[in-house]
Parts: structure tokens; C-alpha cells; sequence
């Protein structure tokens, strides 16, 4: 079975001191990772193989979750977290084939706020940006 996370499946959530918090509500959730593995050669162009080099190990994966309606309760705390430098594990676990993406000792990047107002659903919306270099992919 497929270890891929569906949206309609996954639990989604935060721990901070221990303690675990669930998000009743999320739209999307959105992962960049910075390590990239490549091949080079040098400019005479004989080498037909390569030369294996990866680039990315400084800078830390990032995760970007969009919280429909966070209550005022977990905006509050987490953006205390985001003033006080204070990490927090982030994670989606696919409650069927328990698929997972878990970002360990993640700090927080932005300020916790809402993007929009209006009348559109989707301005109910607020943005979660973590960043860390302890990331767990699967089961």
C-alpha cells in the first residue's frame, strides 16, 4: 500500500512542551526540501558519468500548512512560540496507511497571522510556516 498522505485521511497537529495539539481544520499543506543531489563534470565535457555532488545541507527543509479557522486559544500559542524562538514538532500522519511527515525541533518563521479578510471561505485562513533540519518521511 502506498505510503502517500491524502488530505482527507490526515491528522494534523503540533506538540510544544510535551504537549499535543490538534488542528481541527486544515486546507492545504505544502514541503520544500533543500537537499538536491547532482552530477558535474568539468568543462572539457569527456567524463560521460559524472561526478556526484549534493548541495542544500545548510539550509533547513521548510513546511508551509494553511489552518482554516484557528481558534484564538492555538493562534495565541503559537504565536508565542514564534516570539519566544520556541520549537515545536509539526506532523500529518495519514490515519489509514499511516503515512507521515514530521517536522522534529521546527522553528517558526512568520508571525502566525491571518492573510486575507473578506467574505470568501478562504479567508478564514491562517498560515503555519516551519523550517527544520529534523524532518521523518514515512512510517
Amino acid at each position: 500500500m502506498s505510503k502517500l498522505i491524502r488530505i482527507w485521511k490526515t491528522q494534523g497537529g503540533f506538540t510544544v512542551n510535551g504537549t499535543d495539539y490538534k488542528f481541527d481544520d486544515f486546507d492545504s499543506v505544502s514541503f520544500t526540501y533543500s537537499r538536491i543531489k547532482h552530477i558535474m563534470r568539468g568543462a572539457n565535457g569527456t567524463n560521460k558519468v559524472g561526478i556526484d555532488t549534493e548541495e542544500g545541507l545548510k539550509t533547513p527543509d521548510t513546511c508551509q500548512v494553511t489552518i482554516v479557522d484557528m481558534t484564538s486559544e492555538i493562534h495565541q500559542l503559537l504565536q508565542q512560540c514564534y516570539d519566544n524562538d520556541t520549537r515545536i514538532n509539526l506532523y500529518f500522519i495519514d490515519s489509514d496507511n499511516l503515512g507521515k511527515v514530521q517536522f522534529n525541533n521546527a522553528k517558526i518563521t512568520t508571525p502566525v497571522r491571518q492573510m486575507n479578510i473578506g467574505e470568501d471561505d478562504a479567508n478564514l485562513s491562517v498560515i503555519l510556516s516551519v523550517e527544520s533540519f529534523d524532518v521523518e518521511v514515512g512510517v
